[in-house]
């Protein structure tokens, strides 16, 4: 025993060079051998150990039984309890001081062991299931930069062509830090980012994980076909700027009153204009994919979406993260028949966007909103049946090919087909009712003619 003590002082090799044990059996282990009953006693003596352990919070048992999982509740209290009765003892002479402080030094190497594993995990599935793509390439692992999701950057090195992927756990996973605990994965935000990706404004993504709580979602780098801006920082680069606004950089600089008069002017230079005339179709496709969908965070988050720019051609929308609403809400508030009239007339969430968004969102008037949606189901989104069938089809492959236990496989599965019959059901009734709409302007048209 005293030999390994030795050999634990430090920080401890990483898990690849133990051998084949997971990040999780490295720190199961590294927790049953620091915190062994027996090594407590000889420093403090039975009387103060049982004192600490009077009350039950401890298991002795539990914490160096390394088949029981690190992420255990009642582990993780029972090694807080411990590690601050350590730090807290004072100690009766040098000799003790000196055994505190070792103890206390194999504590804190098991607890960088234990907080290190949600990090090496995500390594450790994120290689194993790109290494599967491609078998032939280098991987590189960089740090995430950015966001509250704990996750990496992998790099496929496979001259001539690099590419990138964005790695994160699901949106209820493991946060940076690991300041809370994971919630088991919703499948439904999985349906979203391949029904994002088939709609042609999310970037490829791919599903994988040991676990519906370690689950995690990689998408490709969105500069993949492009330079891809974030909308937010697109607005500092004027050049940039020209090719996603177009005439709308003029229009919208020039002082003057907004009233009718302008809007008027502002619809007829969009008309001619191709650049400005794209814009106005990407924002409209962006508004109604996130209603219909029930998305948050993404129009009103100008780093959650943003253009890719080449040459000779328009701005293409990408949309590289998004958070998904609560589907009870929606479920109790029957809130799909009023879709369209949200996006005729619901400009409360527009006051933090620029000018140009604010325009095409909020003052336009409805009747060309209603147009603009119309022809956004009419153009990108004319296939979102079908769209919505593959994408059903290939989530539910995905997780059934994660290796999950059967219980989380079919509470995932569920979950999807949940979605997929939640999202079809908007579709329709804002077709139905954008249809509607425009069949009584006409008719209203007609009638004052």
């Amino acid at each position: 025993m005293s030999s390994s003590s030795g050999s634990r002082s430090g920080t401890p090799p990483p898990y690849e060079s133990r051998g084949v044990f997971s990040p999780g059996q490295v720190a199961a282990k590294e927790v049953g051998f620091a915190f062994d009953r027996s090594r407590f006693v000889s420093v403090f003596g039975e009387e103060t150990v049982n004192e600490w352990t009077k009350n039950g919070d401890i298991d002795w048992d539990l914490l160096s039984n390394v088949t029981v999982s690190i992420e255990s509740p009642r582990k993780h209290f029972g090694i807080r309890i411990l590690k601050a009765n350590v730090i807290f003892f004072d100690a009766k002479d040098e000799n003790q001081e000196f055994k505190r402080q070792k103890l206390l030094q194999l504590i804190h190497v098991a607890h960088g062991v234990v907080s290190a594993v949600p990090t090496d995990r995500v390594k450790s599935v994120a290689l194993t299931y790109f290494k599967k793509l491609f078998p032939s390439a280098t991987l590189k692992i960089l740090p995430k930069k950015g966001g509250v999701q704990l996750g990496l950057v992998l790099e496929v090195l496979s001259p001539p062509k690099s590419l990138k992927f964005y790695v994160k756990t699901h949106s209820h996973g493991t946060k940076s830090g690991n300041s809370t605990g994971p919630k088991p994965v919703r499948a439904s935000e999985l349906l979203a980012y391949r029904l994002l990706e088939l709609f042609k404004v999310g970037c490829e993504s791919h599903f994988f994980g040991r676990d519906d709580l370690n689950f995690y979602v990689a998408t490709k780098d969105a500069h993949d076909n492009g330079r891809f801006w974030e909308y937010g920082k697109l607005k500092d680069n004027a050049e940039a700027l020209q090719r996603v606004w177009g005439v709308l950089c003029k229009l919208l600089s020039s002082p003057g009153v907004r009233d009718e008069a302008y809007y008027e002017a502002v619809e007829a230079a969009v008309a001619k204009d191709d650049v400005a005339k794209n814009f106005f179709h990407q924002i409209s496709l962006l508004d109604v994919i996130e209603r219909v969908m029930f998305l948050t965070d993404l129009l009103c988050n100008e780093s959650n979406y943003g253009m890719v720019l080449r040459e000779e051609t328009l701005a293409e929308l990408k949309v590289i993260d998004f958070r998904l609403e609560d589907l009870r809400f929606q479920r109790l508030s029957g809130s799909e028949k009023h879709i369209l009239q949200a996006l005729l007339h619901d400009s409360s969430q527009n006051s933090s966007f620029d000018d140009a968004v604010e325009y095409i969102l909020g003052a336009r008037p409805p009747r060309f909103r209603a147009e603009a949606a119309n022809r956004v189901m009419k153009t990108s989104l004319a296939n979102w049946k079908d769209a919505l069938h593959r994408a059903t089809i290939t989530t539910i492959q995905n997780v059934k090919e994660a290796g999950l236990a059967e219980s989380a496989r079919c509470r995932l599965i569920n979950d999807i087909q949940e979605y997929a019959d939640f999202v079809k059901c908007r579709f329709d009734a804002f077709e139905a009712s954008l249809h509607d709409y425009l069949q009584s302007t006409v008719l209203t048209k007609t009638t004052t003619d």
